[in-house]
């Protein structure tokens, strides 16, 4: 037994010391896959190829989606090959992956590919796709022919250590498992996060290190005794390690303080694992300002110091909430860190405690731990009320139809049945009083209800809303509508029917040490169609995001009063480079709202479109 702790402990140190691999790889839009498998037989690379290295199984960038390019642009080809030399014959366990499209040739052979439907895994890493292939003694070439998808590409290869030497049953691996790492105490390893609320009701969800029975104590700031709501169903304490608990029948405009507790069936006692406060919403007659972001797939330091500045220097301290409007990040391996480590704990350091509201985008349907969504945050699609304001989220999907190939991410996706129980409830929070009384109505969803922009996102939200708020004499008016997704801003005016975009970037320049402004022909400008103008008797307002052909970032301040509602749209590339304090106070949009009139535009850095 001891002999095999070792071997095991050893297979997972050389698991995580991998050895470094060298590349040469060559990079336009000629190659071919033959090309590739020619450079796996005698390892002759063309003529301009790079040296490159993959540390252990992570993932080699050739050309990041935040416009950092290191050997060309989104749409060229690329071969890499590398030489792996052995002192014998060997059969070795090797793994792969590649954004998105990947052939692997070993010594003149087809090992594997990711054709037709890109690689399913998300992050890529070389743990994506595994395969035994047997090495002779001596040089050997690996080569890969690999094609882009639509921004951003790269790959990951490793040797892999031999793990067939570890117990056949579930039971005994996880007996020597349990030896190798004993179980962490059942701390918090997600901190407790406010992810809704209304004026007598707040959620909460948060993550143990171990499976345990967990809830939330509460009480009125000053009060002694505090009641419990445990993470319960059908009269049982759930003993997991994600936990949601719903707190109803609180006071508005409260102050509450609160514990996450953890019971020990082992002792019967009822720890204290953290504590804060939380304020319910006011019922009515209260102004609502909140800021909202969007699409943050960049680097999680960026994405952190993201948060920062919006608190520091956009009066963010101040909000009554913040929204993420969705595609936290490209896709999910692993939930808790691109959610909570690498964003929402970027709040708590900062001190802000108050609500942070997400709205699901069509990354969110990708990657292994894309089911973890509704695990922490429940269902997708909500509504509530703050002050006079009322604030509708809609669910808008995958941004395409399921693909049957093999290996196509949009395997996942069942959404029709989704969609339909969305329009069913809309139709009953129409009815509502809160719905009925509230002065504002905004609603909020990742895709937009442009057709022009994204046919099979506009389909399926017009199924689900188009009854309630499309035409020009809806059945419930609206005031606002906010999307992302197109990682480039618009503002549409229903009035005038008129149609903004930003024609613009903004770029570094390494001579100067200074942000420039980038005219250049607009990648997302299109043609407003008449479908829409006839749809749609709101304003509609659209974030930017990063890689596209936007300004890069930004982030949305939304302020409602009972006149009306003002926007502000601000640059937030500062995440990257240092602006003045000029430029960082200019918003790219500011823009008042009432419903019936044309949009008042303050001040803009956006063009009409002709």
């Amino acid at each position: 037994m001891k002999k095999l702790l070792i071997l095991i402990a050893g297979m997972l140190f050389a698991a995580l010391n991998a050895a470094n691999i060298n590349w040469l790889v060559k990079v336009d839009n000629t190659s071919t896959a033959k090309d590739a498998q020619k450079a796996s037989v005698d390892g002759v690379m063309p003529e301009g190829s790079k040296k490159v290295t993959t540390k252990g199984s992570a993932y080699l960038a050739i050309h990041r989606m935040a416009g950092r390019l290191y050997f060309g642009g989104t749409k060229f080809r690329g071969i890499a090959c590398a030489k792996l030399v052995f002192d014998e014959d060997c059969t070795r366990m090797i793994g792969f992956g590649a954004s998105r499209y990947c052939t692997l040739f070993i010594n003149g052979e087809k090992i594997a590919t990711t054709e037709p439907g890109g690689n399913f895994y998300s992050p890529v890493h070389a743990t994506n796709y595994i395969k035994n292939v047997k090495f002779k003694k001596g040089d050997n070439f690996v080569a890969m022919f690999l094609r882009p998808g639509a921004v951003g590409w790269g790959f990951a290869f490793d040797l892999l250590p031999d793990f067939s030497a570890l117990p056949a049953t579930k039971r005994e691996r996880d007996r020597l498992i349990e030896q190798l790492f004993p179980p962490e105490k059942a701390g918090l390893v997600a901190r407790e996060c406010l992810y809704y609320a209304s004026e007598n009701s707040v959620k909460f969800n948060f993550e143990t290190g171990l499976p345990t029975m967990a809830g939330i104590r509460y009480k009125k700031a000053g009060e002694k005794k505090g009641v419990i709501v445990w993470d319960s169903q059908d009269a049982l304490r759930n003993i997991e390690t994600i936990h949601r608990v719903e707190i109803n029948g609180l006071l508005p405009a409260t102050t509450y303080d609160y514990e996450v507790v953890v019971l020990d069936p082992r002792t019967a006692k009822i720890n204290a694992l953290s504590k804060g406060s939380f304020t319910t919403f006011p019922a009515k007659g209260a102004n609502t300002k909140f800021m909202l972001i969007s699409d943050t797939q960049c680097d999680s330091i960026i994405r952190q110091t993201m948060v920062k500045k919006m608190l520091d220097m956009y009066g963010g301290r101040d909000m009554d909430f913040f929204f993420s409007l969705g595609d936290m990040s490209e896709s999910f391996l692993d939930f808790r860190r691109e959610y909570f480590v690498n964003f929402y704990d970027e709040f708590a350091k900062n001190k802000y405690f108050k609500p942070v509201f997400f709205v699901r985008g069509n990354h969110e349907f990708r990657g292994l731990e894309a089911r973890k969504y509704n695990r922490y945050f429940g269902k997708s699609y909500y509504a509530f009320r703050h002050g006079d304001t009322m604030i509708i989220v809609l669910e808008s999907g995958e941004d395409k139809r399921t693909f049957y190939t093999p290996g196509h991410y949009t395997l996942n996706i069942d959404a029709d049945y989704y969609f339909a129980e969305q329009r069913e409830w809309l139709r009953k929070l129409i009815e509502t009083p809160e719905f009925k009384t509230a002065k504002h109505r905004i609603v909020f969803s990742h895709g937009t209800p442009f057709s022009s922009l994204n046919g099979y996102f506009s389909k399926n939200i017009e199924k689900m809303a188009g009854e309630f708020f499309y035409g020009k004499n809806p059945k419930c008016p609206i005031d606002l509508w906010v999307s992302a997704h197109t990682h480039a801003p618009y503002l549409y005016d229903p009035v005038t029917a008129k149609f903004h975009w930003a024609d613009y970037a903004l770029s570094y320049n390494k001579a100067s040490g200074k942000i420039e402004r980038k005219n250049y022909e607009r990648k997302q400008a299109f043609e407003f169609k008449d479908q829409d103008k006839n749809n749609f008797n709101f304003p509609i307002i659209v974030n930017d995001g990063p890689g596209g052909a936007g300004v890069h970032l930004s982030a949305m301040l939304i302020e409602t009063t009972p006149a009306n509602i003002r926007v502000k749209m601000f640059p937030v590339s500062e995440t990257y480079y240092t602006y003045s304090d000029k430029e960082v106070k200019a918003p790219m949009l500011d823009v008042v709202l009432e419903r019936g009139k044309a949009v008042k535009i303050n001040s803009t850095t956006f063009v009409e479109a002709k």
